[in-house]
């Protein structure tokens, strides 16, 4: 209906007005040098920032694991248990041991008190007095040394229960119920989706552009763009490479992204002034683009050479020189030169 109605116009002007009136009321744009700068993508890969291995920080043996590969543990849930006899037996032990050290102390305090009483009055010597003084510091040294021991067996007894550091999804199980453990064996692995950061290497000709920039989305495959809360540079460029790792720490919350997936990092590199055109112009027709440029006698077609979109320009790398007009409706423009005289269709072309 639209191609109808255009002819019509066309029609209807050219009976008026004439050809050239009717070029002359499509709308047109002047084709223009702009300063535009390129959008950069480069490739990253998302990771978790709270990703650990939780090893057996004491020896026994696997008697309960309450989770596996793919659940979610909330934070302080108890993971695996190991068994702690042994550490029991050494706990109640150091617990004796402190109980009869603050015995002797108490015995001791009594005795030194005792004795500095007599000494007032002068009904002692003074090298009794010092063996008191002794005893007391001997006694209490004994109490501190028991208590330092109870929170060292205490915190063995304490490794026999292992719990998540945080909320998050284990990754991998390492140990089976039955199995004996032995210091620094790794027992599960999981990591959490709350914190999430991309993993990007810069080439060095972008570095500084990259560094300096406040518009770096991470885009997503569903077309979200996310802006980091903050970019962290490693200072050592990769001598293989000539790039530089930057980590971008994600905002909380973002769904439907996850560790090792591949994301595009986007930002805008150095403004370079390039000739453009509004896309509105551009014709494709199977392998020709070509553009209507306004002319005093009339639309005509010309074949042009496009570069990159950039919003709703693109730039034209031949076929147009600076100033030169375009028209924006190719199709009323194409409908007009149709409709144009066989002859001066000739000399247009």
């Amino acid at each position: 209906m639209k191609m109808n109605y255009l002819g019509a116009m066309a029609g209807v002007l050219l009976a008026c007005s004439g050809f050239l009136t009717v070029s002359a009321a499509l709308p047109t744009s002047q084709v223009e040098y702009q300063t535009i700068a390129d959008q950069i993508r480069l490739d990253g890969v998302v990771e978790a920032v709270k990703q650990s291995t939780a090893s057996a920080q004491t020896t026994g043996q696997v008697i309960e694991i309450n989770y596996d590969v793919h659940d979610f543990v909330e934070r302080d849930a108890v993971i695996v248990r190991l068994t702690d006899k042994k550490q029991r037996a050494a706990r109640d032990e150091a617990a004796a041991s402190l109980q009869e050290a603050e015995t002797r102390l108490q015995e001791a305090q009594r005795e030194l008190t005792r004795i500095q009483g007599i000494f007032a009055k002068k009904l002692t010597s003074q090298a009794q007095m010092d063996a008191a003084s002794a005893a007391f510091s001997a006694a209490n040294a004994r109490v501190e040394a028991s208590l330092a021991n109870l929170v060292q067996v205490q915190e063995q007894l304490d490794f026999t229960t292992i719990k998540a550091p945080w909320p998050g999804i284990l990754l991998e199980r390492h140990v089976e119920i039955g199995e004996a453990v032995s210091v620094g064996q790794p027992l599960m692995t999981g990591l959490s989706l709350d914190e999430l950061r991309v993993d990007v290497s810069v080439p060095q000709r972008f570095f500084n552009v990259f560094r300096q920039s406040d518009a770096v989305t991470v885009d997503l495959d569903n077309g979200k763009k996310i802006q980091p809360e903050s970019k962290v540079f490693f200072p050592q460029a990769l001598a293989r490479s000539a790039s530089f790792r930057v980590r971008l720490n994600l905002p909380a919350g973002i769904d439907d992204l996850f560790p090792g997936m591949f994301v595009k990092v986007t930002f805008a590199g150095e403004g370079k002034p390039r000739l453009v055109i509004d896309s509105a112009a551009i014709i494709q027709r199977s392998e020709l683009t070509a553009v209507y440029v306004h002319t005093d006698s009339g639309p005509r077609l010309r074949q042009v050479k496009a570069g990159r979109e950039y919003g709703d320009k693109t730039e034209v790398i031949a076929g147009l020189q600076v100033g030169e007009t375009v028209i924006l409706n190719p199709v009323a423009a194409g409908i007009l030169l149709k409709n144009q005289p066989a002859t001066e269709r000739e000399v247009h072309e």
